[in-house]
């Protein structure tokens, strides 16, 4: 039996989700499904969860901060404080494990979308291994590339920078932005 399952939340209401079992190696073993969070979970029992949260819901940042994990994981928020639109006591703050340079990948989430999506898994049975921005679920096609990976889903584009930044953008912003991209 595949151990994994990796379910897309497409919208942040948490009632539906697609999803599809995926074997060690992060490959497809069966077609995605849509179904309601409360199907899903009887298929997770005995298996991995990651769930994939939408682009919109989650900003990535890159961070340096200097001194140990435990002092820099205290100051990630007021390294971030000027560039999150919202207060930092209202957001959730994930921060990855030390890269080179006392930078830290960051994730941030609504603190107010944790709990609901918390609540909302618990009511129904599941337990996540992990939660990640839906730019990460896009390939990268070798780990020293430095190119960028878009996908052109309706009127918005989703895009994968690195294995830390990403970003989903409407259509017509994106032409713009990634015009400018490719003539730097």
């Amino acid at each position: 039996m595949a151990k994994n399952i990796v379910l897309y939340l497409t919208d942040t209401d948490a009632e539906y989700g697609q999803w599809l079992i995926c074997d060690d190696q992060g490959n497809a073993v069966s077609e995605t499904r849509r179904d309601t969070l409360e199907n899903i979970a009887d298929q997770v029992e005995g298996r991995k969860l990651t769930v994939i949260l939408p682009a919109e819901a989650v900003s990535l940042f890159s961070v340096t901060v200097a001194g140990n994990a435990s002092r820099a994981v205290k100051a990630i928020p007021f390294a971030l404080e000027e560039m999150v639109s919202q207060d930092i006591e209202d957001l959730h703050f994930a921060v990855g494990d030390r890269q080179s340079g006392d930078t830290y990948p960051v994730a941030v989430v609504a603190q107010a979308l944790m709990q609901k999506l918390q609540q909302r898994f618990a009511e129904v049975g599941l337990r996540p291994v992990a939660m990640r921005a839906e730019a990460q679920a896009l390939p990268r096609f070798q780990e020293d590339d430095a190119g960028w990976t878009a996908l052109s889903d309706g009127d918005r584009v989703l895009v994968r920078i690195d294995d830390f930044s990403g970003y989903a953008i409407d259509r017509s912003s994106a032409e713009v932005l990634l015009g400018q991209s490719l003539e730097e």
